[in-house]
């Protein structure tokens, strides 16, 4: 995975002093590379924010929780609320307020730069924030909080960024679906601002579940028509695959609706794992100290997949639904996932097929029935619990499905 930071700064295109900035934006560098900003982490340890100022000292400090990204199209951490104004700026989004994190400073903009007063000490600096040299860092970039007029020289274009609001048309936000089952494609979702669904996109959440009573797990799906409240786990259920088909516009304030009541799906927004050539790094400070992984449990933890009917379900996970490190296996930003007791682990190893209302209720009713019929010794019976015929055999049965020793068997 890249390194990620959060910065005391960052920097804007020409806006009018004073001028209040409310809405969905994203935060482009500049710099030949064009990167744009995502937040990626939440927690940072108190030294990085801690600015040491020494008279006539220039150096720089890096705040981790932003990185820079090449494509933010599908990346939930680019879409920033921004709320204030030009002196008095925050930057939202992720469960993460840059106002929180610089208590100490206000976040300002001037320019095409963005920019903290720093006082410390009786010495006064001002601190700019800045993507890194491709050069240095090539695609691993970090956003670095840069004091003085010698680091500063270093970045030239690279301090430089720009504010570009979500139109939903050029710029946009979008589901980027990767499972296929029968015409539709699917994929989880967790983010942290509402959003309006397009035609051909429904969201769904997981209302109830039943392992006991059945022969084998299910789960009912409920549907969120037309916009999904902020912090909403869900599953997506798109007609294509293509992104500019699953485009989500974000909506905020009145606008945004209420949250959903009895959803069993569980989301998290990052995954800091930080990588080197492949092996997580393990001697760094800032890893142990911000570190923000949810470790995956084969025991107590289920993911969107297929079963082995190829039905739309709740699985253990593999390799390819999850960060695979040296160190540990970790569920993956901005996705949602189902959680299980431990007695509950080996009932639903091979899957809790997914399943709408109507179905979902025919399959418990049907369970019922072989719940009650297992008791009996021996017998053919109807799904409503009919008794057909004695014994076992199938033959000379209607095509259709029954229950024999308390398993579903299809005659054809």
């Amino acid at each position: 995975m890249k390194k990620t930071l959060l910065t005391v700064l960052i920097t804007f295109m020409v806006l009018p002093t004073m001028a209040q900035l409310e809405g969905y934006y994203r935060i482009r560098n500049k710099g030949t590379a064009m990167r744009y900003i995502s937040i990626k982490n939440n927690k940072v340890e108190k030294r990085a924010k801690e600015v040491e100022i020494v008279a006539g000292a220039s150096g720089e400090v890096s705040i981790w929780s932003l990185q820079t990204v090449k494509d933010p199209t599908t990346d939930p951490g680019s879409v920033l609320y921004i709320a204030g104004n030009t002196s008095d700026l925050s930057l939202e989004g992720q469960g993460m307020r840059t106002r929180d994190l610089l208590s100490q400073y206000k976040l300002q903009s001037q320019g095409s730069s963005l920019f903290s007063e720093v006082t410390k000490s009786g010495v006064s600096i001002t601190a700019y924030m800045a993507d890194n040299h491709e050069a240095e860092i090539g695609e691993n970039a970090e956003v670095k909080v840069i004091y003085g007029s010698k680091i500063i020289s270093q970045y030239g274009s690279y301090k430089a960024w720009e504010i570009i609001k979500i139109d939903n048309k050029e710029e946009f936000f979008a589901a980027n679906p990767k499972l296929k089952i029968g015409d539709k494609y699917y994929t989880t979702l967790y983010t942290s601002f509402a959003y309006e669904l397009p035609d051909g996109v429904k969201a769904y959440y997981v209302d109830a579940h039943e392992y006991e009573k059945v022969v084998s797990p299910v789960a009912e799906l409920k549907e969120i028509t037309g916009k999904v409240p902020a912090a909403t786990p869900v599953i997506l259920e798109c007609t294509s695959d293509k992104i500019e088909d699953n485009i989500l516009k974000p909506i905020a304030g009145s606008a945004a609706p209420a949250a959903v009541k009895g959803n069993q799906l569980k989301g998290i927004y990052f995954c800091g794992v930080l990588l080197l050539n492949g092996v997580e790094r393990t001697k760094d400070w800032y890893l142990d100290e911000w570190k923000n992984v949810t470790p995956y449990d084969s025991q107590t933890m289920r993911v969107l997949g297929k079963d082995a009917e190829g039905n739309l379900a709740l699985i253990p996970a593999t390799d390819n639904e999850l960060v695979v490190t040296n160190l540990g296996k970790y569920l993956p930003a901005n996705k949602a996932y189902f959680t299980i007791s431990e007695k509950e682990a080996e009932a639903t190893k091979n899957g809790i097929k997914l399943l709408n209302k109507t179905d979902f209720d025919t399959a418990t009713a049907i369970q019922s029935v072989v719940s009650k019929t297992a008791t009996e010794k021996s017998g053919i019976y109807t799904l409503t619990g009919a008794r057909v015929a004695e014994g076992n055999s199938t033959e000379g049965l209607t095509k259709g499905i029954y229950i024999i020793n308390g398993k579903k068997v299809v005659v054809r």
